[in-house]
């Protein structure tokens, strides 16, 4: 979901599982439009503390493009696949 809680457009989650270890959440993301994009990844049902760009496999890969205010930004090439580990994860209050 993008900050203002619509989708993200010509981006999809592709997969969302509890990490290895129980250390957060991976979040996977395909590019499905065919150009170079930024995601935003906000917070709606889950919150969290911070995000790291991993591999499939989970091996850390750094910061995200660019952190905001509860989300971070994860940059897509075409067609293009990112995994992003979520940590400190917990249920937003409504």
């Amino acid at each position: 979901m993008s900050p203002g809680g619509g989708p993200l457009p010509g981006v999809a989650i592709v997969g969302a599982r509890g990490a290895r270890g129980g250390g957060g959440v991976l979040v996977s993301l395909q590019e499905l439009a065919g150009g170079p994009r930024v995601a935003a990844l906000g917070a709606g049902v889950l919150g969290w503390r911070s995000a790291r760009l991993v591999d499939l496999i989970e091996r850390d890969l750094g910061a995200p493009a660019m952190t905001i205010a509860n989300g971070a930004g994860v940059t897509l090439k075409p067609h293009g696949v990112a995994a992003v580990k979520l940590l400190g994860v917990r249920l937003t209050q409504g």
